[in-house]
């Protein structure tokens, strides 16, 4: 079983995965769970998020928006309740995982906020934001064909990563 997720993280992106595979081995779905930045650290986040008021962004006391890497609901949750079983290894499937997702999150996030990239991953990062551009400018596309880049652009960011999630 891959164990690397322990490596070169900080303490709040272990935590986060140990939550986060507690919570949904558990079958506990009454959180959300946020992976943000704060000025440079990684920071973990929970919140009961009623469905009634769901939490879907975390922002500092004067307004402005805070960097998320990922967040975890309920949805995310059951899925990898249901992909990793129940038996006595479910929880360690879980964890790996959720480091593979965490190392997928970490970079698209760097796409999206545009930081400084490595070569290899400059086409993606162009690419990605200029589907943001045709976004604002026609409403159309989003609407109709915006999933289907972005689904694209995430496969091969998988495939850059070396992922194999599903």
């Amino acid at each position: 079983m891959k164990q690397y997720y322990n490596h070169y993280l900080q303490a709040d992106e272990k935590r986060f995965i140990e939550e986060v595979a507690v919570a949904a081995i558990k079958e506990d779905y009454t959180k959300k769970h946020f992976l943000i930045e704060e000025r440079g650290v990684i920071r973990y986040k929970s919140f009961v998020s009623p469905d009634s008021n769901p939490v879907k962004d975390i922002q500092y006391d004067n307004g402005s928006p805070v960097k998320q890497i990922c967040s975890v609901d309920s949805m995310m949750l059951e899925y990898i309740h249901k992909l990793c079983g129940n038996d006595e290894l479910a929880l360690q499937r879980a964890k790996a995982h959720l480091g593979d997702f965490l190392k997928y999150a970490k970079a698209w996030a760097r796409l999206a906020y545009k930081e400084a990239v490595s070569e290899d991953y400059k086409e993606l990062q162009t690419d990605l934001h200029s589907i943001f551009e045709r976004a604002e400018k026609n409403p159309s596309y989003e609407e109709h064909f915006m999933d289907a880049d972005i689904r694209n652009l995430s496969f091969r960011l998988k495939q850059q990563l070396g992922i194999k999630m599903p």
